[in-house]
Parts: structure tokens; C-alpha cells; sequence
């Protein structure tokens, strides 16, 4: 299965507001960062919220808070000033064959934003357009749905598929190392990871645990 990205409502900071809508964007951006966050990646179709240059005691950065703060969001796009992405199909259509979200960016630049030099459009639409986070991520994944109570691992098969995830609704066992999976994305969700002696994972592998596992119902 594909795990897309998702484009979700925004605010643009802007030093030309108030202080107090400055602190009343602050407190929405305060409930962004605490907010437990599903996705993996994140395309912030608004102005501005990717301008680290204006971050203050104020004015907080809106990337920042979906990368920092609580969840699961590893990298996204966003423009560090007036604009956004748009022909959006041509940023979608790589990321879902399985590119990663940089090189994605990077087709998008050349097969639509290229199109705006020599021409009257306005390319400076899209200067400020920049990736927060990692931008090898790739958002295909393996995805064990069988939701048993119990999950058992004792093998690691090898895929082609970056991030590979198991979850279980009350615990996940792992009965074997992880040697093979070399520059994967690790994830084990249920309310109880349990490691067997002598588990390893090698360097360039990243391993994350959540512990809000599945419904056996669904």
C-alpha cells in the first residue's frame, strides 16, 4: 500500500498583524505541536509557514510544529514566503511511485515550475518553496494488517519497501534481529514491545515504538 501525503488547513504568520493575532496564531500553532499526528508527510498549502526567519517569543514556526511536536510527520513541503506549490500532480504522481519526497520535489521543479521561466507567469511564486525534515523519506510501506491480539515476529523478510510496519492491539514480540533491513524504517505499535536478547538493528536503520496499536473489530 502507498502512504500519501496530506494537505491540511494553515495559518500564515505575518509581521504586519497585531500582536494579539500574532498570539492567537501562536496558541493554534501551540495546539498543532501537542496534537498526536497520523501522517508521515505533510504538503502545507499556505504562505509563510516555513519562515524560520521570523521566528520570535510571538511568532512560532509552523513547520517546526508539526516536525517537533507530537506525532508521526518526518518531513514536509512548505514556502518560507508568499506562495505555494501548486500542479500538484506533478509533485503526487513520483511520490507515489515510490520516490522519495525530495526527489519528488525535485521532478515537480522540473517538470511543471521550470515551465514559468522565460514566460510572464510569476515563478517567484514558488522561490520560498523548501523541505523540513528528511527529504529520503519514502512513503510506500509494508503494513501488517492482520490486527491479532498477539504478533509474534520471528523472521525479517526483505522488501523493497521502505518503512515497514507491525502492530498488534496488545503486544508485539520480537523473536529475531533485524540485521537485513538495512536503511529501513522500523515501526512497532502496540501497547507492548517486547525485545528478545540479542536484538540489533544495523547503522543507517532508523526504529520507532508507538504504543496505540489496532482494533481487532475493524
Amino acid at each position: 500500500s502507498t502512504k500519501t501525503t496530506s494537505t491540511l488547513p494553515t495559518t500564515r504568520l505575518s509581521t504586519s498583524l497585531s500582536s494579539t493575532t500574532k498570539i492567537a496564531q501562536t496558541t493554534v500553532i501551540k495546539v498543532i505541536e501537542n496534537t498526536n499526528k497520523k501522517v508521515l508527510g505533510l504538503n502545507l498549502f499556505c504562505c509563510s509557514a516555513c519562515d524560520w526567519t521570523r521566528v520570535s517569543s510571538i511568532t512560532n514556526l509552523l513547520a517546526g510544529a508539526y516536525i517537533y511536536g507530537e506525532g508521526n510527520v518526518i518531513s514536509l513541503v512548505g514556502s518560507s514566503k508568499t506562495g505555494s506549490m501548486l500542479g500538484l500532480k506533478k509533485f503526487y504522481q513520483p511520490l507515489s511511485h515510490n520516490n522519495s519526497i525530495g526527489q519528488s520535489f525535485k521532478n515537480w521543479w522540473h517538470d511543471y515550475a521550470k515551465s514559468f521561466h522565460n514566460s510572464k507567469k510569476r515563478i517567484h511564486w514558488f522561490y520560498g518553496l523548501c523541505i523540513i525534515g528528511d527529504p529520503f523519506i519514502k512513503f510506500k510501506y509494508n503494513t501488517y494488517y492482520s490486527c491479532n491480539n498477539i504478533l509474534n515476529i520471528t523472521n525479517y523478510t526483505a522488501t523493497d519497501n521502505n518503512i515497514i510496519y507491525y502492530r498488534a492491539k496488545e503486544k508485539i514480540i520480537i523473536n529475531t534481529n533485524f540485521e537485513q533491513a538495512i536503511g529501513k524504517y522500523i515501526i512497532f505499535d502496540a501497547p507492548t514491545v517486547i525485545f528478545s536478547e540479542g536484538f540489533s538493528i544495523p547503522n543507517g536503520t532508523t526504529m520507532e515504538i508507538l504504543n496505540e496499536g489496532c482494533n481487532c473489530n475493524h
